[in-house]
């Protein structure tokens, strides 16, 4: 299918078409090439925002998706540029009700947007999700995983998730947190707080019980305001030892 071999419908039509050749899994990939082609060929905001659901789609054969997402990617960032930002960021935003893919977007938003408000941006979405639904796991890790390559300040957009649903979530958001307040000065009370009440949650996995009780140590935390929170609670093979926990 070659772009001046759809006369016979409109511009949408034609871009549907082209889309939806793009995303079926089970044509050639260079079939899919040729219409990525296509529809960069129409340069307009429709063909854009259909370039755009490229990324937010995975199939299984996983080298030729990278290919296809990285064809993707160069023609959203050399050839639409600025224009894909507000679409890009739409389409982030609306994962939250469809639950796809969003690693994708986020690589061309870093490629398009300054540091500063790209993390903004990863940091309002992330808030926006419970740490309690489950269907919304993926999209989590995922915006989490971004904000990890990030500057700035993510401390107290993460904090809430040291609760979360997923287990894989809790732990990396805990080793998260302490890397990003190593050796910080300040005010650290709700951090430890969220440490402590993921350590002592009655339904968290013992590694995710580890995982805060190792955070706290290395954070040299004291924790003398917070004893009756941990009476009989300090995980196996810890102890509290001048307000400080330590292994036994």
């Amino acid at each position: 299918m070659g772009l001046f071999d759809l006369f016979s419908s409109s511009p949408e039509k034609k871009i549907d078409k082209a889309k939806q050749v793009m995303l079926n899994e089970h044509h050639q990939h260079q079939v899919r090439q040729q219409a990525i082609y296509d529809l960069a060929q129409f340069d307009n905001e429709l063909s854009c925002r259909a370039l755009i659901e490229r990324l937010t789609v995975n199939f299984r054969d996983t080298i030729k998706n990278e290919q296809e997402r990285g064809w993707v990617r160069s023609v959203l960032t050399e050839q639409y540029q600025d224009r894909a930002i507000e679409l890009l960021k739409e389409s982030l935003q609306g994962a939250a009700q469809s639950n796809y893919s969003v690693s994708g977007v986020i690589q061309v938003l870093r490629d398009l947007m300054e540091e500063t408000p790209l993390t903004e941006l990863l940091v309002q979405n992330l808030s926006a999700l419970s740490p309690k639904d489950h269907r919304s796991v993926e999209l989590r890790q995922q915006l989490i995983d971004a904000l990890d390559e990030q500057p700035g300040e993510i401390v107290s957009a993460l904090t809430p998730f040291t609760i979360d649903h997923s287990d894989d979530i809790r732990i990396k958001v805990i080793n998260l947190i302490e890397e990003r307040l190593r050796g910080e000065e300040g005010d650290h009370t709700e951090v430890i707080k969220a440490l402590i009440s993921a350590m002592t949650d009655p339904f968290a996995s013992g590694r995710t019980a580890r995982a805060s009780a190792q955070a706290l140590i290395r954070m040299s935390a004291n924790l003398d305001a917070f004893l009756e929170d941990l009476e009989d609670q300090v995980p196996e093979d810890y102890q509290l030892i001048g307000g400080y926990l330590r292994e036994r």
